[in-house]
């Protein structure tokens, strides 16, 4: 497994989109079966929205009339059917009864996609043989139990970033990326020539994929994020999830035998083969969990040599291992978080893998994609069962050692040391799981600093809103001091698309001490909507862009140990990244509201970030940095500018120099 992973990212595809295709036609599927009308709704107005010409489809499995009504209110054709044979897969056969375009794009019902996905994607079919384009699954939500955040850093990890950042490009490269599900547009004469989406397994993506590169069609792999969707917010999601793909994969090992498929090439067959055996890890891990236990009760070693040969075997394998593996993962490696989550996912993959043996029908498990938290997670138990087996294991190895004898000094040091690694990584495991699990927001909150105007009788106060929802926000800046809990404020947020009024509730004040003073720093507020379509605005705004990356400076790519090592050496600064409550609004001497501009400077170039709502100006003489405790006078002159995409309206991303 070590060689193949290593044969199949030592090399990835950098690919530059053709400009698309003209004068074809286009049908976006958007699959659907108990998703809340509010998931929905985004997802189809966001595919609506995409440029290009093209007929976007709500393929309803649940038969609600609430979602024939929403259809029709963006403009999106609805279709529904009578049965539900085949689950999701069926119900894109069934949508390509009636949908008759050139190119069929799907998304999940969760997955809003950027307007500009048809563009970047549609040009790669110029070659006759490109059957299908998959983009990076990418999700909004990074409060998921399968995202990690280091805020210090700036670096926002999840656990499929090694997926979709290296492993997919590895792929791409053999020709044998696969289709995810979502996130993807095919060609539909590609589809009919195998008879459409696969229904024989539980998961249509894989053996779709398959099947078409037997038949001799091309896939391409674009490595850019054109679509956001809802990551499994607690483990229970998560860990069903994973048993689905794995119990699928099983099936698609036994119908298509993989490595001896006929019409593939062995560098696909390998490519597959690599990716359904990975749920063996399961196995693998398991023994690694129970081993140590197994030593401590009854004294049997796996290894009979002493600590001196053993060390100097193992420690030059261990340390090699870790850098092969961050380093061929180009900084999307993270040992530590992936040894959590082999853990978290252990009995899930060896349980998955018993479907290889089996010919029983299973059944497809609609992932949860509502963002609440849960009363309970069962998905723990394998991992509360490793930490209580190595917990208890460790006294009743030393009181048998005591006793007996019944294993040397040495072994008891190197299984109770094993044990105790196992103990602290199931604790960490557990502890994040139900961390996970009290989370009750329903809406993520998005990480967007923008300018909002308060108004509290004749005043007119500039701040920064941030974390921001529908449901709520959080305000930093210069706020009353006899601001009341549950009191009303009228507001005016400042977006790309527009100036949105909202009226606000005071639900929490963030107080701070200094020099004596007591101080309010940041207000939490609760949204209370009077126009719908102010409503629809925000959410617009908010959903199918990855602009809580761009206007906080954050990354899932971390660098690798020889990157840090020649940093270090090189004395080169670290990264810098903006915290929610660096900025400041930025007002123009005539009261317009310019946008939001950082205090922190950049310690390499002694510039500052701003982002604007409008084109930049190139020089700004005088304007106002309204600050929480007093204002500065700026002129700043424009170094440089980039342009940010959202569903709404573009902003702007922009560096200034002081004077």
């Amino acid at each position: 497994m070590g060689a193949l992973h290593i044969w199949m990212t030592w090399r990835l595809t950098e690919r530059t989109p053709p400009p698309p295709l003209g004068h074809v036609s286009i049908d976006v599927l958007i699959p659907t079966y108990n998703e809340s009308v509010d998931i929905v709704r985004r997802t189809l107005a966001a595919a609506v929205a995409m440029d290009l010409p093209h007929t976007t489809w709500l393929l309803d499995d649940g038969n609600r009339p609430e979602m024939e009504q929403l259809a029709r209110s963006v403009g999106a054709k609805y279709l529904a059917r009578t049965d539900h044979a085949h689950a999701k897969a069926g119900n894109l056969n069934h949508a390509l009864q009636h949908a008759k375009g050139d190119f069929v794009a799907i998304f999940d019902a969760d997955h809003v996609p950027n307007k500009h996905f048809l563009t970047r994607t549609l040009g790669y079919f110029r070659d006759p043989d490109v059957a299908f384009v998959q983009t990076p699954q990418d999700f909004y939500n990074t409060d998921s139990f399968q995202h990690r955040e280091r805020n210090a850093k700036g670096l926002v990890w999840t656990e499929q970033s090694l997926f979709f950042r290296v492993i997919q490009r590895g792929k791409d490269f053999f020709n044998a990326a696969f289709f995810c599900g979502s996130c993807a547009i095919a060609r539909r004469s590609a589809l009919d020539g195998i008879g459409g989406f696969a229904t024989s397994t539980i998961t249509e993506d894989l053996h779709t994929s398959i099947r078409l590169h037997k038949a001799g069609w091309k896939s391409v792999y674009h490595a850019e994020s054109l679509a956001f969707g809802i990551a499994p917010a607690t483990m229970d999601p998560f860990i069903t999830q994973r048993i689905r793909w794995g119990q699928g994969a099983m099936q698609v090992w036994r119908q298509e035998g993989l490595l001896f498929a006929k019409g593939l090439t062995i560098a696909q067959r390998l490519n597959y083969f690599a990716s359904v055996s990975t749920y063996f890890d399961g196995w693998q891990k398991a023994i690694l969990y129970f081993l140590p236990v197994y030593s401590l009760w009854t004294g049997q070693l796996p290894l009979r040599t002493d600590v001196g040969t053993l060390m100097l075997h193992w420690l030059p394998f261990i340390v090699l291992n870790y850098l092969v593996f961050e380093e061929l993962a180009r900084g999307y490696g993270r040992s530590l978080y992936v040894e959590q989550y082999n853990l978290a996912r252990f009995f899930a993959f060896a349980y998955a893998t018993l479907s290889l043996f089996w010919k029983r029908p299973l059944s497809f498990k609609v992932t949860d994609k509502e963002h609440t938290g849960q009363s309970g997670s069962g998905a723990t138990r394998p991992v509360q069962v490793v930490y209580l087996l190595n917990l208890t294991a460790i006294p009743i190895g030393v009181a048998l050692y005591l006793a007996f004898g019944h294993i040397g000094l040495e072994g008891l040091m190197l299984a109770c040391i094993w044990s105790l690694i196992n103990v602290v990584l199931a604790s960490s495991v557990i502890r994040f799981a139900g961390f996970k699990t009290r989370y009750r927001r329903k809406n993520h909150r998005f990480g967007v600093p923008h300018a909002i105007e308060l108004f509290r009788g004749p005043n007119r106060l500039p701040c920064v809103i941030d974390n921001l929802s529908i449901d709520g926000c959080r305000i930093y800046g210069k706020v009353p001091i006899d601001l009341k809990d549950d009191e009303c404020i009228n507001a005016l947020l400042h977006l790309p698309n527009k100036v949105l009024p909202l009226s606000l509730v005071v639900r929490h004040r963030f107080r701070q001490q200094h020099q004596g003073t007591s101080f309010i720093t940041a207000i939490g507020c609760t949204v209370d909507w009077s126009s719908d379509t102010d409503k629809l605005a925000l959410e617009q705004y908010l959903y199918g862009s990855d602009h809580q990356w761009s206007l906080n400076n954050l990354t899932e790519q971390d660098h690798t140990p020889l990157e840090k090592v020649t940093r270090w050496i090189m004395r080169r600064p670290a990264r810098l990244h903006q915290k929610a409550s660096d900025w400041q609004p930025l007002i123009h001497t005539n009261g317009q509201v310019l946008g939001v501009i950082s205090q922190r400077v950049d310690p390499s170039s002694g510039h500052v970030r701003a982002i604007s709502t409008e084109t930049p100006h190139s020089h700004l003489i005088g304007v106002i940095a309204v600050g929480r405790r007093q204002n500065q006078t700026l002129d700043l002159r424009l170094i440089d500018y980039r342009m940010v995409s959202t569903p709404a309206k573009p902003y702007f991303l922009c560096t200034y120099a002081r004077s």
